[in-house]
């Protein structure tokens, strides 16, 4: 392997490591929103970019709990009136499970 390869290989380690760190603040500022429940947009919004950026960096379960999030967000705020408790739920088991998929800082 060349000593380029190895050096973008450990960057990329450096990257994950670096996310790694960040996410358990990410996780908290989601369960902030969702306690807030006045911005449902960024909430969404947070979920999307933890999707995305979870699975690049190989925390794929923070991934899937996240897009899971985003979805149950759209959902509720795509809800018409009515009772919005089932969908409520969606969004408490989405938060958990990223929760969970992710150790404290």
């Amino acid at each position: 392997m060349s000593e380029s390869v190895e050096r973008f290989q450990r960057f990329l380690e450096a990257q994950k490591g670096e996310y790694g760190r960040t996410l358990p603040a990410k996780v908290e500022q989601a369960e902030a929103l969702w306690r807030q429940g006045t911005d449902l947009e960024g909430l969404q919004r947070l979920g999307h970019t933890i999707y995305g950026a979870a699975g690049t960096y190989g925390f794929n379960d923070a991934g899937k709990a996240a897009r899971e999030l985003e979805d149950a967000v759209q959902a509720l705020r795509a809800a018409a009136e009515g009772d919005t408790a089932p969908l409520r739920a969606r969004v408490e088991a989405a938060l958990a499970a990223l929760r969970q998929a992710v150790p404290p800082a």
